[in-house]
């Protein structure tokens, strides 16, 4: 078996994507520990709405539940991550540049379980609603209840593959098991957005000193964004 595969989704590719190879190149947003409580505060929620599993949807459109569980931001195509109530939970990525998944920046995800998927149907391991549905029958989700965060951004041809691919299970909307525990700031991220704060009024005081008669928008972006960089 290739180093970069394993044996419930393998993926031909030449660089590794095993969570062993990942660990040594992973830059968490913060503490491990951080991300485990968030886990944690999500299944409580899931609980209390009768949820076998949460589905969490992600694209370069809305990383940000994707980012806030598995320290991965998407910035194109599409993540999945299952969260059985109980068990191990699984990132399913079909955004793969060059058909790498650690050309996409898939080392940053810290939750053990990744399975990179083919855009399109037709290739070994398959498409994402493919491997994601064999995740979910491997923890017993095949006739599940399962909430979906946030369906506002799962596309019709998502949804649809997912139907087909799990015909037995309840789909639901589970977007309050995610938004609730992340209405409620650590001190990790409310340093975090004091330090972006403090970075944009560097670029929005930078630009304001720049507007002077005969700049362009661009000369004027460039230094914004200058300053931006420079802050950190």
């Amino acid at each position: 078996m290739h180093a970069g595969e394993s044996s419930t989704s393998a993926f031909p590719c030449i660089v590794p994507y095993d969570a062993q190879t990942r660990a040594e190149w992973l830059q968490l947003t913060v503490p491990l520990e951080e991300y485990q409580d968030r886990l944690a505060r999500v299944r409580l929620e899931m609980a209390a709405q009768g949820l076998d599993a949460l589905l969490v949807v992600g694209n370069h459109g809305e990383p940000s539940g994707i980012a806030y569980l598995t320290n991965f931001t998407p910035r194109f195509g599409t993540t999945w991550l299952l969260v059985p109530l109980d068990g191990e939970p699984v990132v399913v990525a079909d955004g793969l540049l060059h058909g790498e998944p650690m050309h996409s920046v898939l080392w940053n995800v810290w939750l053990p379980d990744l399975r990179p998927a083919w855009p399109r149907p037709g290739k070994p391991p398959g498409a994402i609603a493919q491997v994601l549905a064999g995740a979910a029958r491997e923890r017993g989700l095949a006739s599940a209840r399962i909430g979906v965060a946030s369906p506002a951004v799962i596309s019709s041809a998502h949804a649809d593959a997912l139907r087909r691919e799990l015909p037995n299970v309840t789909w639901a909307d589970g977007t309050a098991a995610l938004m609730r525990p992340r209405a409620i700031k650590s001190e990790n991220e409310i340093a975090l957005m004091r330090r972006a704060c403090e970075i944009t009024a560097l670029g929005l005081s930078a630009a304001e000193a720049a507007c002077l008669a005969g700049r362009t928008e661009r000369e004027v972006a460039n230094i914004a964004h200058a300053a931006m960089f420079s802050g950190g």
